[in-house]
């Protein structure tokens, strides 16, 4: 009609284009918020898992040396936590030595009796002057008192039922002390690991048949005959050998590496002596071994060899750490160095990338391990 005015073709078009353009602009903004924030959530989900990977390996570097003898020991004083050939199982059980690898790697070698998946093993105490076996159960002259762990099967461990005592007697009249030993399985065919007072094997491995139940040890205790004055392990029917059998290793394998980690990393595998080895922790990129050692003047100094001198033991080492570095998160960062520096503790190593690995994040890992169990069997001569 006339007197009304409308957009020409040309004015539809600029608006079309740039209605597109700002479309467009929003989509591609949407969509880098959208990859920032999944970005984030899977470099914290990645932190976590390390940290609860991690614990496995801690775990098993702080029970190093438990029930160990002196006689393995000092294996590691010859070897002075250095080991020359990384073959695994080892003709040479060192109780904790690192194996050097090509490429700046370790291979992580320790001896620990709690190990391996056994019911029973936090049961330990010892055996007495008598040669009566005294375990975690309540003592006949103490009914209220617990000694040591209370992981004992019922074989050397009769667990008193709720108001028995060495004076309770049942509806027939029979001492609950006597019922209950009475009801105890042989242990004729249980094993044992005896240390004696010199920090030695005693028998050189697991030993059955030393144990029985010969009353005439006091109530509820068994008679170990010819092993008193020793602490013990005990391991029921299981049938190990030590120390072979109680020998871990940590190393890198570039088997079945998940896709989403960067090129040239590995996963970080645990194996026990005759066991599958079984991945703890992917994505790694090196992965090595620092002993913390306090010197004669009381300073702690973080080497790659023990300075073992005098036949003193390993009653310097204080520590291991364990030195990584484990990508986080799946996304490539557009900016890195390519260089990721580690501390004193882990020699100061520069790690250097020079390929695709470049354009991921890391973190390092320097976990430092304190060692309590290798100096006090080391001490006592």
């Amino acid at each position: 009609m006339k007197g009304q005015k409308g957009l020409t073709l040309v004015e539809l078009l600029v608006a079309f284009i740039l209605l597109t353009l700002i479309s467009a602009m929003i989509y591609r903004g949407y969509v880098t918020i959208l990859r920032h924030t999944s970005d984030i959530f899977y470099v914290a989900k990645d932190e976590r898992e390390v940290r609860t990977f991690i614990y496995q390996l801690v775990k098993d570097v702080k029970a190093v040396g438990f029930g160990a003898g002196k006689n393995e020991i000092d294996n590691t004083l010859n070897i002075q936590g250095v080991l020359t050939s990384c073959q695994f199982p080892s003709g040479n059980v060192p109780v904790i030595a690192r194996c050097p690898e090509s490429g700046g790697h370790d291979q992580l070698f320790m001896l620990s009796l709690v190990s391996r998946d056994i019911l029973e093993s936090g049961c330990w105490g010892f055996v007495d002057a008598d040669d009566c076996l005294r375990a975690s159960y309540v003592d006949v002259q103490s009914p209220q008192s617990t000694l040591y762990a209370d992981a004992c099967d019922p074989n050397i461990n009769p667990d008193y039922p709720k108001g028995c005592n060495i004076l309770s007697v049942d509806s027939l009249g029979r001492r609950c002390a006597d019922v209950l030993y009475e009801n105890r399985g042989a242990v004729s065919s249980s094993r044992f690991l005896f240390i004696d007072q010199y920090r030695l094997i005693k028998g050189g491995n697991l030993l059955s048949g030393v144990c029985n139940q010969d009353n005439g040890c006091p109530y509820p205790h068994i008679r170990c005959s010819g092993y008193g004055n020793t602490q013990f392990i005990y391991f029921g029917n299981n049938s190990f050998s030590y120390p072979d059998d109680f020998l871990v290793r940590y190393y890198l394998s570039s088997t079945n590496v998940p896709d989403e980690c960067a090129p040239n990393t590995f996963n970080l595998n645990r194996q026990i002596n005759g066991g599958v080895a079984q991945p703890i922790l992917s994505c790694v990129a090196t992965f090595f071994v620092y002993y913390g050692e306090v010197d004669d003047f009381g300073n702690m100094n973080y080497v790659s060899q023990l300075s073992i001198t005098n036949n003193e033991g390993l009653r310097k080492l204080k520590s291991v750490v364990l030195c990584m570095a484990v990508q986080i998160g799946r996304f490539k960062a557009k900016s890195q160095t390519g260089k990721l520096q580690f501390s004193h503790k882990c020699g100061n190593v520069t790690l250097t990338f020079d390929d695709e690995r470049k354009f991921y994040r890391w973190k390092i890992i320097e976990e430092e391990v304190p060692i309590r169990n290798i100096g006090a069997f080391t001490t006592r001569r």
